[in-house]
């Protein structure tokens, strides 16, 4: 029963050492103190949440950003032959190309009567089709015909132009002019 009476006093001289010391203030900062307390306590499962989401978005974020830099780190150390091999028109498409030899052929003022033709493979991948064309102009004519095929057909290259004038007249040649057209070989 001592313990009761002992009690009671330690709570008066806590409750006048409390009033000589703090009085309404403290009181008042002690309750919104254990006010803050518990308003965190109910609202730290929100706050965790929403950090770990922003933790994994931050992590997805930065595992893009290296894949990307993975991928531009490839391209960047890929073969240039490669690109220009991507850029080529795919062997299925040759018939095509070859009509539109022939189309400029025909447009042009020189004469070109025929057309030899001989498919090679070269390095994986690539297939050359060479072309041989006689033709009978002038110098001028056989200028132009070449630039517009380059300029006409992107896969197109000029092995060798041969042109002797002939006996007859000055401003006639005739010879013959060899192409090499160039196609990705085992694409659709």
């Amino acid at each position: 029963m001592k313990r009761a009476p002992d009690m009671k006093a330690r709570l008066r001289r806590l409750r006048w050492w409390w009033r000589l010391h703090l009085g309404g203030p403290g009181l008042a900062a002690l309750a919104l103190l254990l006010a803050a307390a518990t308003l965190l306590q109910a609202v730290r499962p929100a706050i965790e949440s929403a950090r770990v989401v922003a933790v994994s978005a931050s992590s997805q974020r930065e595992q893009a950003a290296a894949r990307l830099t993975q991928a531009h780190l490839a391209a960047s150390q890929r073969d240039p032959r490669e690109d220009w091999l991507d850029a080529l028109p795919a062997d299925g498409q040759r018939s095509v190309t070859v009509v539109k030899l022939m189309a400029l052929l025909h447009a042009s003022p020189l004469t070109a009567d025929t057309a030899d033709y001989v498919a090679e493979a070269q390095e994986p991948g690539l297939m050359r089709l060479r072309v041989t064309v006689p033709l009978n102009g002038s110098y001028g004519q056989a200028r132009k015909l070449v630039a517009t095929i380059l300029d006409g057909l992107p896969n197109a290259a000029l092995d060798g132009l041969e042109l002797e004038q002939q006996a007859d007249d000055d401003k006639a040649l005739s010879g013959q002019m060899r192409l090499s057209l160039f196609f990705r070989r085992g694409a659709p």
